[in-house]
């Protein structure tokens, strides 16, 4: 059974991975080759190998194409979801649009029922992919308009819809690159901390021991490197690094410690 989403739900640290390319036509991912990340578990939607290809959450897996997913703009705010690894359609099994329909990536392009609208989640950066066809089967209804779930909440779950709650973890997303996703895939030194501050810019701290040589490397959403920050070897257990240069959104921070990488993380700029 789903989720009471009346519930409270936990806190997320907030990530903006959607390409924004601020058309007028409503545009807010770049038509691309595309990850979908969930936090819940740092799972990414994948496609089944066989049939009926039903969308389930799995662990990254850099060279799966079947966790790939091609979008192509429709016009608004409507998108064609195409799976890289078998070259089929994301759509709603049979054309149940209810609640607890199957996402599965088994149809043709020209299919009914394989637009998918993509709307704000609650949390920064993230998205939430609703159902973007009102013709259903069987006497499924698609009002209120329902959205892909990950059933459950569980870990390798399968795409359903319920439902929309932009609040539910379960139903918000992060479009991000298979280049970022691989910038994110390092160790991670617990008494390392990166945080920023709009007012000190990024700030590098250890709480056990003095910092050794760092190099900071930070890279934008598309896995793009686009600054390096060397510090010597001092007594301080914390740097600072500007970012006034930087504009609004999300990037990964890479630490190396004495020539060995220690942590990457997302900060939020804002």
């Amino acid at each position: 059974m789903k989720k009471n989403y009346t519930s409270t739900l936990s806190l997320w640290w907030t990530a903006i991975i959607v390409l924004f390319t601020g058309t007028l036509q409503s545009q807010i991912i770049a038509n691309g080759t595309y990850k979908i990340l969930s936090s819940v578990h740092n799972e990414v939607m994948t496609c089944a190998t066989t049939a009926p290809h039903d969308a389930n959450m799995a662990a990254p897996v850099a060279t799966d194409n079947f966790q790939l997913w091609v979008f192509t703009h429709q016009g608004n705010d409507v998108y064609k979801i195409v799976n890289q690894g078998n070259g089929l359609t994301l759509g709603i099994n049979d054309g149940w649009c209810g609640n607890f329909g199957d996402a599965k990536a088994n149809f043709e392009n020209t299919a009914e029922n394989v637009a998918f609208k993509i709307i704000p989640g609650n949390d920064a950066g993230k998205v939430v992919i609703q159902i973007g066809f009102t013709t259903c089967n069987f006497g499924s209804v698609n009002n209120p308009i329902k959205a892909f779930d990950i059933q459950d909440g569980a870990s390798g779950a399968q795409i359903q819809t319920f439902e929309t709650f932009t609040t539910s973890p379960n139903q918000q997303f992060q479009i991000v690159t298979p280049a970022f996703l691989s910038t994110l895939t390092s160790n991670a030194n617990v008494g390392l901390n990166v945080f920023y501050n709009p007012n000190s810019g990024l700030n590098i701290t250890h709480n056990q021991k003095d910092l050794g040589a760092l190099s900071i490397k930070i890279f934008d959403m598309t896995g793009k490197l686009i600054k390096i920050e060397n510090f010597k070897s001092s007594q301080n257990t914390s740097v600072t690094v500007n970012m006034d240069e930087f504009a609004k959104g999300i990037y990964a921070v890479q630490i190396t410690e004495n020539e060995v990488v220690q942590k990457t993380q997302k900060i939020a700029i804002h």
